[in-house]
C-alpha cells in the first residue's frame, strides 16, 4: 500500500504541524522539557495509507540507559512493519509484530532502555486502540462525554482502573510514576482495544505523560473538544507550561511532552 509518514524522532516541533489525512485531520507536536539540555525522549509518527491511518506515539523512559533514544527507535521499527502490510486486513497483525519487534530490539541491547508504545489504527468510521505504557488514549465527544480512555499501566493508572483513587488523586500521587507494563519488559503485555465507532464531532487525543501529568483528563477533554485543531492545541500547550514553570501548581511535573489531536472533520 501507498503510505505518507510525517513524524518527529526524537525531535523537537518549532511549530504546530498538521497533516491532512485520509479520513480526517491531525494537528501533533513534540517538546522537550523547558530548561532541559537533554535530547527530547519523546517520538511520535502518523502513517497514513490508502484505507487506514495510524496514529504512534512513544516516550522513552529517560532514567534508563539509551532510554530517550528507545522512543526513536521503536518507531522506526514499527513504522517499517506497518508500512509493509499489503492490504488494510494485514495492519492489525503488522502493528502487533511491530510491538514485540520493538520489544525483542530493546531487550536485545541488554541496557535496560524502555518506553511507552501507543498506538491507534483508524479505517472509515471506527477506530482501534493498542498499548504498552502509561502514554494515554482518550476519544471525546465534542459535548464532552467521554467515550473511550485507556487504562494508564502504572501502579495508580491500575488503582483508578480499580476505584481505588480518583484521577485527580493519581495525578499528585508519589507512585504515579511506577510503569507496570512497557517496551523493553520480558513480560511486556500489549493491550489490544476493540474497535470503537467514531463520530464526525469526536476528537481523538494521545499524549505522552509530559501532558497527562500536567493537566487533569477533564481538563485535556475539555480543551479539545471543540473549535478548530491549532487553536485547542495553542490553548492546552499554554496551560500546560504554565503548570510545568509553578512549582506550587498542583500539578506540576516537567518533562518532555508531545501529543496527536486528530478530527475526522477538516478544516476548508
Amino acid at each position: 500500500m501507498k503510505s505518507k509518514i510525517y513524524s518527529f524522532l526524537n525531535e523537537e516541533a518549532e511549530e504546530f504541524k498538521k497533516a491532512s489525512l485520509r479520513f480526517g485531520e491531525a494537528i501533533y507536536y513534540t517538546r522537550k522539557c523547558p530548561g532541559s539540555q537533554k535530547e527530547n525522549g519523546d517520538s511520535l509518527v502518523i502513517i497514513d495509507m490508502d484505507e487506514t491511518t495510524v496514529l504512534l506515539l512513544a516516550d522513552g523512559a529517560g532514567g534508563t540507559p539509551g532510554g530517550n533514544k528507545a522512543s526513536k527507535e521503536i518507531l522506526e521499527i514499527m513504522s517499517s512493519e506497518i508500512t509493509s502490510a499489503k492490504n488494510t486486513e494485514e495492519v492489525t497483525t503488522k502493528v502487533l509484530n511491530g510491538f514485540q519487534k520493538a520489544n525483542d530490539h530493546l531487550l536485545s541491547q541488554k541496557t535496560g532502555a524502555a518506553s511507552t508504545l501507543s498506538v491507534v489504527e483508524i479505517q472509515s468510521e471506527s477506530i482501534r486502540p493498542y498499548h504498552a505504557g502509561d502514554s494515554p488514549i482518550l476519544i471525546v465527544g465534542q459535548k464532552g462525554k467521554r467515550k473511550l480512555l485507556t487504562t494508564v499501566h502504572s501502579v495508580t493508572g491500575f488503582a483508578v482502573e480499580a476505584g481505588l483513587l480518583a484521577e485527580d488523586e493519581a495525578l499528585s500521587h508519589e507512585e504515579n510514576h511506577l510503569l507496570l507494563n512497557f517496551v523493553g519488559n520480558a513480560q511486556m503485555r500489549v493491550e489490544v482495544g476493540s474497535p470503537q465507532s467514531f463520530d464526525p464531532l469526536d476528537r481523538l487525543f494521545i499524549c505522552s505523560d509530559g501532558v497527562s501529568d500536567n493537566l487533569a483528563y477533564e481538563e485535556i477533554e475539555e480543551l479539545v473538544r471543540k473549535g478548530d485543531l491549532i487553536s485547542c492545541a495553542k490553548e492546552l500547550v499554554k496551560i500546560l507550561e504554565k503548570r510545568m514553570e509553578d512549582s506550587k501548581s498542583k500539578f506540576h511535573k516537567p518533562d518532555d511532552y508531545s501529543f496527536i489531536l486528530f478530527s475526522p472533520e477538516k478544516s476548508n
